[in-house]
């Protein structure tokens, strides 16, 4: 008896060996799931093997403050993403003969324990790490995958297979999963390290968990270390007759899987430990809630991460379309402007006065300016003008292929900024009527330079009329040296009444060009000294006293209405800006107004409310004087 007791107490510490993983096994765990947007938290709780729950059944805590609004569903419910295992088995030399028998038994074992649509993958391991099997819930693949040994090989490049099946679940699309390293040794040469695959692995939302085959050359450090630093399970050591039966409890485990998903209350940047407990098991997890900068760059990585190639995304075949197009037209518009410019005598001499020379009938009375109605549509001969009189250098056919070119860009970047067909015709009108109003104030500030230097042009052409000069001669004078636009519009009106037109006529193109009431006195005072011959000079120093009191009011009026102004633009951005700020906080918050089609209506009643209030506003604080 005596000599038995030695070989008793030996069996029965083997026996607690072989239990002990087992029930260790059996616990429950909580890993983080996914990549949710905080606050909101998702979780996959695993629970042993037979232990079924409920929603009302679960209870979370964080730091000790208990969660409400729990959802709770199967982690197979559907969803055939939510969990996958990648079995990672040594096939170095020191698992030649029954090991590896073993372990390909236990692995297939631990298939049969799966759920339907848990995906699983198989890595083997000696001096490099080899994919047997990608994840897949393919039934007929996974049966042919571990029906053969692996071949054998010298080396153990642990931490690298371990590496290997993190990245392997990584692009499967696993919101999370385990990695399961079976061994009998330690690490030999691998390029990696426990740090880098802990770091992986927790990028991932992967558990890792190692088991060791007892074995002439077993070492439980290394497998106890990876462990340790991916914040995982060590299983403990088994032989090759209780290894199927810990697969077989841990294969059942992570089958009984559930996604807990709820909204935490605990502050940005806080350290939170939370407590899942359902039915007796608990099952503990530590995180920090991340801070606003952390999400938004856990966002823009994910963004990159996922984004297509430029010629594969909708941007790019968008940019590159609009590319061609713009070239096809450039080359179709340079074509058109090649050819010879065969216009009249006639048409190219009026260009320079009001009525030319032959314009004028026998019997001495103008007669209406010649229009070339089947060849220059009227809006285009206006463009032309409105061109001229705010100084744009630029030809009116140009001027159209510029807006042109400008509508087609600004509707292809909104649609791949939106990916919503609706917002071109917006982007079109808003680039159109954006080409207008820079037309429009550029002629506006034309016509407002000319406002301001008329009073000191008409005391020079008083001047020069006092000194002995014509009126018209001293509109000469005064066209030689003023500034511009004053000098090119009085060159104008010399050059009409030198080709034949009445002075009189000549002021009144004038007149219409610049939009300037004033002036309509200047053609009275050209009248009266045709026809009567009186004073000119001193007729228009009362015109000149007169708009110098006109300017002083419209700048007095200016200046009280400049708060109104500003205020006008203020409101006017205040929503737009908002918009654009929320929409880079908060994306989720403006989708359903860029998503939905009442969210669209609601957009168009804002636009349209904000439009009417700008020019409400407008005509409040705009006093014609």
């Amino acid at each position: 008896m005596r000599r038995l007791a030695p070989l008793m107490v030996t069996a029965a510490l083997a026996a607690t060996a072989a239990l002990a993983p087992a029930a260790h096994a059996a616990g429950a765990s909580l890993t983080a799931s996914g990549v949710p947007t905080f606050p909101e938290r998702s979780w996959i709780l695993t629970m042993p093997r037979g232990v079924s729950i409920a929603s009302h059944g679960v209870r979370v805590r964080e730091n000790g403050a208990v969660v409400r609004d729990l959802a709770v569903a199967p982690a197979d419910g559907g969803a055939s993403r939510s969990l996958g295992v990648v079995l990672v088995i040594d096939s170095s030399q020191s698992m030649a003969g029954a090991a590896i028998s073993d372990a390909m038994a236990a692995a297939r074992t631990f298939a049969r324990q799966r759920s339907a649509r848990q995906r699983l993958g198989v890595v083997t391991f000696a001096s490099e790490a080899k994919v047997l099997l990608a994840p897949t819930t393919d039934v007929t693949k996974i049966d042919a995958a571990l029906s053969v040994a692996p071949e054998l090989h010298g080396g153990t490049h642990l931490f690298d297979a371990a590496s290997a099946a993190v990245a392997l679940l990584r692009r499967s699309g696993a919101q999370a999963g385990a990695v399961i390293v079976l061994s009998d040794g330690s690490d030999r040469g691998s390029t990696a390290s426990a740090r880098a695959v802990a770091t992986a692995a927790a990028a991932a939302r992967v558990r890792v968990f190692t088991v060791g085959l007892q074995s002439g050359n077993f070492e439980a450090a290394t497998l106890k270390g990876l462990a340790s630093a991916a914040s995982g399970e060590y299983l403990g050591a088994a032989t090759g007759a209780s290894l199927a039966a810990l697969y077989r409890d841990l294969g059942g485990q992570l089958a009984n899987a559930y996604i807990v998903r709820y909204r935490s209350t605990e502050p940005v940047g806080a350290h939170v430990r939370v407590v899942a407990a359902a039915y007796g098991k608990r099952a503990t997890a530590l995180y920090r809630a991340p801070t606003l900068a952390t999400i938004t760059r856990a966002r823009r990585a994910a963004h990159a991460a996922t984004e297509p190639a430029f010629l594969q995304s909708t941007a790019g075949v968008a940019i590159t379309t609009s590319a061609a197009l713009l070239a096809a037209f450039f080359l179709f518009w340079t074509l058109l402007s090649a050819r010879r410019n065969d216009r009249h005598v006639r048409d190219r001499v009026q260009d320079y006065g009001v009525h030319s020379a032959s314009a004028t009938a026998s019997d001495g009375n103008p007669k209406p300016k010649a229009r070339r109605v089947g060849r220059v549509p009227a809006w285009f001969a206006n463009l032309a003008e409105q061109l001229d009189i705010g100084r744009v250098d630029i030809t009116p056919a140009s001027y159209v292929a510029l807006t042109g070119c400008a509508c087609l860009v600004a509707s292809v970047v909104a649609f791949a900024v939106t990916g919503s067909i609706l917002v071109v015709p917006p982007a079109i009108a808003g680039t159109a009527l954006a080409s207008r109003a820079y037309l429009r104030r550029c002629v506006g500030r034309a016509r407002t330079r000319f406002a301001d230097q008329l009073a000191d042009s008409l005391q020079g052409v008083a001047s020069a009329m006092r000194t002995g000069h014509s009126f018209a001669g001293a509109l000469a004078v005064i066209a030689e040296e003023a500034g511009e636009p004053t000098a090119s519009e009085f060159r104008r009106v010399i050059t009409d009444e030198r080709m034949g037109a009445p002075l009189e006529d000549a002021l009144g193109e004038m007149v219409r060009r610049v939009d300037n009431r004033d002036l309509e006195q200047v053609t009275l005072v050209a009248v009266l000294q045709r026809e009567t011959g009186g004073n000119g000079a001193e007729a228009l120093d009362r015109v000149v006293e007169n708009l110098r009191g006109r300017d002083e009011v419209r700048r007095l009026v200016k200046a009280l209405t400049s708060q109104g102004q500003l205020t006008r633009w203020i409101l006017t951005g205040i929503p737009v800006s908002l918009a654009v700020l929320l929409n880079l906080v908060s994306p989720g918050y403006m989708a359903p107004l860029f998503q939905t089609h009442a969210g669209h209506a609601l957009l168009l009643i804002a636009v349209v409310l904000v439009c009417c209030g700008s020019m409400a506003i407008k005509r409040i604080v705009e006093i014609k004087v």
